[in-house]
């Protein structure tokens, strides 16, 4: 196996090496975070990372990104960026990606990265890094800790996924680009097939984020139900990850994509001002769901 651009392709079978080659946004917590009157277990990572909440989040290298992230994405939990084409949802991912690598107490950690669409590029990454920093030597040995698999669908995907918990390095970052591409024909074969197998996925997605305990970072388009935006793959999927952030392109930037990866536009004031008006959207989320659900039964009647 011979070192060739810094970036290892991960296959089943071994590692082969490969060649190098504004928006704003909202924040939907769904998933665990839910109120809940039944008892739920909590397990020893989930203490953990009460105790040791900044060790177990990846930033993004962005400070106002950030913020809206939390503080940062948190390990062992199931993340999704939504939105239409060309907002930076794969630009998001690179700049993760960097910040894990660049990470002092992340030194012997690897990043997945799962590409569904075509959208990675190693040459990307290695300019991001550069721009950080870093000498294209360094950046270069990085890169190496970067284990890119190209999927086509959901088999390749579940494949892809069984192979990991075999995996005997340390992961802190899976990245799929893009879930709603790898899982697209579920969602045509929903009741032929496609929930069993989104069933699938989503068990492994799960077990993984706790059994590496490492970030999972999905991302997503949006569809339109009655001029409602939604993620897509439908409800099933909708309840999957635990926090879901929404990726729009308006008249207002906050943020831009520079060669440093995201960056950003705003002050502290308008950062303020975006989650508030974030948390007003969370707040009532369900009920606009529950609203196109009451739409889409009325359509049906009709």
């Amino acid at each position: 196996m011979q070192p060739l651009g810094g970036i290892r392709q991960w296959r089943k079978g071994g590692f082969t090496p490969v060649r190098m080659g504004s928006f704003s946004f909202i924040r939907m917590d769904i998933g665990h975070h839910e109120c809940s009157s039944t008892y739920e277990q909590e397990s020893a990572f989930d203490l953990y990372l009460q105790l040791e909440p900044e060790r177990f989040r990846l930033k993004c290298g962005c400070e106002h990104v950030d913020r809206i992230f939390h503080q940062g994405i948190i390990q062992g939990e199931i993340i999704e960026l939504v939105g239409s084409t060309a907002v930076g949802k794969s630009q998001m991912c690179f700049s993760l990606t960097a910040s894990v690598l660049l990470a002092k107490n992340r030194r012997s950690s690897h990043v997945v990265y799962i590409d569904t669409n075509g959208s990675f590029r190693s040459t990307r990454l290695l300019q991001i890094l550069v721009d950080r920093g870093q000498s294209k030597e360094i950046a270069m040995e990085l890169l190496s800790r970067v284990l890119v698999k190209r999927v086509y669908d959901e088999d390749d995907l579940r494949r892809a996924l069984i192979a990991l918990q075999k995996f005997d390095k340390s992961i802190d970052l899976i990245v799929i680009d893009s879930i709603g591409f790898a899982l697209a024909q579920t969602a045509l074969t929903y009741f032929e097939g496609g929930k069993e197998m989104q069933e699938q996925i989503i068990v492994r997605l799960h077990r993984l984020s706790r059994q590496l305990g490492c970030a999972i970072v999905t991302t997503n388009h949006l569809v339109y139900r009655n001029n409602y935006p939604f993620p897509s793959l439908g409800y099933k999927w909708k309840d999957t990850v635990h926090s879901r952030f929404v990726m729009l392109d308006g008249d207002r930037a906050y943020y831009q994509i520079s060669d440093s990866g995201i960056v950003s536009l705003c002050d502290d004031e308008i950062t303020e001002q975006t989650q508030k008006t974030q948390k007003i959207i969370n707040e009532n989320w369900d009920t606009i769901m529950c609203s196109l659900s009451q739409i889409d039964e009325a359509n049906e009647e009709l």
